[in-house]
């Protein structure tokens, strides 16, 4: 498992790729990934969470007044990485809404390499797309195993499981992979540790698990752990019951399977991010 040891965003720039009418308060108004895990600190992430920020209101202000126009605003958001669209959301109407993807979903982080993802908001009337406003970011990214070493451009996955009692630190909290026990033909109950370091004390703690293969995400779990005081430890068992999709997705990734460990709470957003090569028996 890798934990990080701190948080690098290597954003590149955020530029306005349409305008919006001079009458509109509609938009797109930030785009961010946070938190963000990036252990060797060089400005390549392995994992994170977009944060696509949005105004969504704007009665009448895309529409002319013929029969087949819609007077009101029915706000669709597409995302596009590297001028291919990867996702198109269905959003309600809000002054200021936020809407979150997980940066592996959306890009297939492999290596190194760099993203240019573009979030654009549209108006949709009699299944038209009218685009109302766009922005771009520019990340760069790289694999989960290769999110070790600075000097490294590329790094194939440990195969196997992660070894019973590594641990692993974020900024403020540790984690431990407990094992991994069978409970089924297809099913593995994964058991991890997590408590703070340094003597800190962490409220409305939650931990959350993903699995992903390439961009699909197949299988996720959030607990809820409240409190956790100085260095008290809190341990959880998850159950792994991957079905056919999940299956087929982690054999198009030829095995490779990202597990992401977010870790929030009041004060702190951390993420573990680490990758392995395994094969589907070992679920």
């Amino acid at each position: 498992m890798t934990l990080l040891g701190s948080i690098h965003l290597g954003v590149a720039a955020v530029v306005t790729a349409a305008a919006k009418p001079a009458d509109s308060s509609a938009g797109v108004t930030g785009i961010s990934v946070n938190p963000a895990a990036d252990t060797d600190a060089d400005g390549h992430i392995a994992a994170g969470q977009l944060n696509m920020r949005l105004d969504t209101v704007c009665v009448g202000c895309y529409d002319s007044n013929t029969l087949l126009d819609d007077p009101e605003m029915e706000p669709v958001v597409t995302i596009a990485v590297n001028e291919s669209r990867v996702a198109t959301i269905e959003v309600n109407r809000d002054e200021n809404t936020t809407i979150k993807q997980s940066i592996g979903t959306v890009v297939n982080v492999v290596d190194r390499r760099t993203a240019s993802i573009e979030v654009t908001l549209h108006d949709r009337d009699w299944g038209r797309l009218s685009e109302i406003d766009s922005q771009t970011m520019v990340i760069d990214v790289e694999s989960p195993s290769a999110d070790q070493n600075a000097n490294s451009t590329t790094a194939s996955a440990p195969r196997g499981l992660p070894p019973t009692g590594e641990t692993r630190q974020t900024t403020h909290f540790r984690f431990r992979h407990d094992g991994l026990d069978r409970c089924g033909p297809i099913c593995a109950e994964a058991t991890g540790t997590v408590w703070t370091h340094d003597n800190a004390t962490a409220t409305n703690v939650s931990v959350k698990t993903q699995l992903r293969a390439g961009t699909t995400e197949f299988w996720s779990h959030e607990r809820t752990i409240g409190t956790l005081s100085s260095n008290e430890r809190q341990t959880t068992t998850q159950r792994v019951n991957p079905q056919f999709s999940a299956l087929s997705a982690i054999s198009r990734s030829d095995g490779r399977v990202a597990l992401i460990v977010s870790i929030n709470s009041t004060n702190y957003h951390e993420i573990i991010a680490y990758e392995r090569n395994v094969s589907v028996s070992q679920f």
